[in-house]
């Protein structure tokens, strides 16, 4: 039997019904090929769930938009998938067993992978509502760090069993879901011996144990409800605004999870979020196109319902500039960060939770590179004045303030001072200088970058003379080869950077010793 492959959404489908055996999808040119087999017996698992999330890749890199795609192998175990090149996160199990393994899919290949299922223990446990204490039923379960689908629904007295727990020894996140309430994370290990331990979000809190029936309690707080309005500056509604709330909850005591709500206004600007735990505190983030984004602190509160009224935005601003040093020359690849000048310094206003990770009210820093001309650009700004400055590891070079007024209205110029130190260099092959080689210079990290130009000569400014950079040159040649050069300078010395393959002769033209 030929059948697609099903395309779910985390925590919205339980297991595909048919059997699939061979999976069509839209134009590929590559094909992943599975085969499940049992530890025990080494027998084929028919019938077997494979979950794939796929990371597709672009021309650019790794795309980081996921999909996530269900199938069963046929009767004797095996998945046959026409795939574009991605990055592959395969889990697969049966009823008792189950596995997982990364793959990378690359253009033209048949890639066969077999994967042997390793047994299970199940463990069950309970879902509570935290103001009542009253069961919770239908709620989702589902081992999140192991498969994003492979989900259980609890009882109308609200306990659950899940019989796919991998006993590997390492700690993996129980997340369950219920209508009304926000999410919540468990971690819970198993060892193969049957031992199992729930740990404690918190420190004094008591880790569960046991040797035998792993068990656990899980409490949900009732839902956050996120209210308001977004209008622009003549009181107006936007449309299509896209509004975010993130929070951070403790699961353990150095670990925190991130909980994120989205949406998009409606024709009359209004908005509403759901699904956010009711006992930490988020950040608000408005974002709409030719307006600057707003962020708001809500701090954590006893109400369920949260209107935020009216948020109006701001007509976006732009900041650009231009950085040279003292001889007058344009400084490519400088680091540029700009922070909000403001009248009085917001803060977070505390918490009554213990799992709330609150963090700072965002100050709407950002950073930038000149290009190479020396231009820096800042777009979607808020009107406001700003600090800006020119910056290396240890601290900004060069620093000024822009008034608010002044935004948009003339190119800003940044003059590295003279005592900063300028290091030169050259990338020659043989007796030919090297146009256009991308040179990279290095100390602890990346410091800067910029480009050889028709005399094979480049410059890099804002160095200091504590102690030497390491320089990369790489080009390539007409014919295609790439070629490579590297020193290591203090920024007063000439860089004289030539091929690694350079023969004997011609380090001695070159006058390099």
């Amino acid at each position: 039997m030929t059948d697609e492959a099903a395309e779910v959404a985390p925590g919205k489908a339980a297991m595909p019904e048919q059997p699939a055996t061979d999976v069509r999808s839209r134009p590929t040119d590559a094909t992943l090929e599975l085969e499940l087999v049992s530890s025990t017996d080494g027998a084929p698992i028919t019938n077997g769930v494979v979950e794939l999330i796929i990371t597709p890749h672009t021309s650019a890199g790794i795309d980081a938009t996921e999909r996530i795609v269900q199938a069963r192998t046929d009767p004797g175990g095996a998945l046959r998938m026409p795939l574009a090149p991605c990055s592959l996160r395969i889990v697969a199990w049966s009823e008792r067993a189950s596995t997982r393994a990364f793959v990378e899919l690359h253009e033209g290949e048949t890639l066969f992978k077999r994967l042997v299922l390793i047994p299970t223990r199940a463990f069950r446990g309970c879902v509570v509502d935290a103001l009542l204490g009253e069961p919770i039923p239908d709620a989702e379960v589902r081992i999140w760090t192991h498969s994003e689908t492979d989900l259980v629904f609890t009882g109308p007295d609200g306990t659950f069993e899940h019989r796919r727990f991998p006993c590997t020894g390492k700690a993996q996140q129980v997340q369950v879901r219920a209508a009304g309430y926000g999410a919540a994370i468990r971690y819970l290990n198993i060892e193969k011996n049957g031992r199992w331990s729930a740990l404690a979000a918190l420190e004094g809190q008591p880790t569960a144990r046991g040797e035998e029936d792993p068990w656990i309690e899980i409490v949900l707080v009732p839902e956050r409800r996120l209210l308001g309005r977004v209008l622009d500056t003549q009181g107006l509604p936007i449309e299509d605004a896209r509004v975010s709330a993130i929070g951070f909850v403790r699961v353990l005591p150095a670990v925190a999870s991130r909980e994120v709500a989205e949406g998009l206004t409606d024709e009359n600007g209004t908005f509403e979020l759901t699904g956010l735990r009711s006992d930490i505190s988020h950040t608000l983030t408005i974002a709409a196109e030719s307006f600057a984004e707003q962020s708001l602190q809500l701090a954590d509160e006893e109400a369920l319902e949260h209107d935020v009224g009216d948020v109006l935005l701001q007509w976006e601003a732009s900041l650009s500039g231009l950085v040279h040093d003292a001889s007058g020359y344009v400084v490519e690849d400088a680091l540029v960060r700009i922070v909000p000048v403001m009248d009085k310094k917001k803060s977070h206003t505390g918490t009554r939770n213990r799992l709330d990770v609150a963090f700072p009210f965002p100050e709407g820093e950002r950073v930038a590179r000149t290009d190479a001309a020396g231009v820096f650009t800042f777009a979607s700004l808020p009107t406001r004045s700003y600090r800006v400055s020119v910056e290396r590891d240890d601290g900004p070079l060069v620093s000024t303030v822009v008034a608010q007024e002044m935004l948009a209205q003339e190119a800003l110029t940044l003059r590295i001072p003279p005592e900063c130190l300028v290091l030169e260099g050259e990338v020659r092959d043989g007796d030919k200088p090297v146009v256009d080689a991308i040179v990279r210079i290095r100390r602890f990290g990346h410091v800067a970058s910029t480009r050889t130009g028709r005399d094979g000569r480049f410059r890099v400014s804002g160095l200091d003379d504590r102690a030497p950079y390491d320089i990369h040159a790489e080009w390539q040649t007409a014919d295609g080869r790439r070629k490579y050069a590297e020193n290591r300078v203090l920024a007063f010395e000439k860089a004289l950077l030539i091929p690694r393959r350079n023969t004997e002769s011609e380090l001695a033209r070159s006058g390099v010793r």
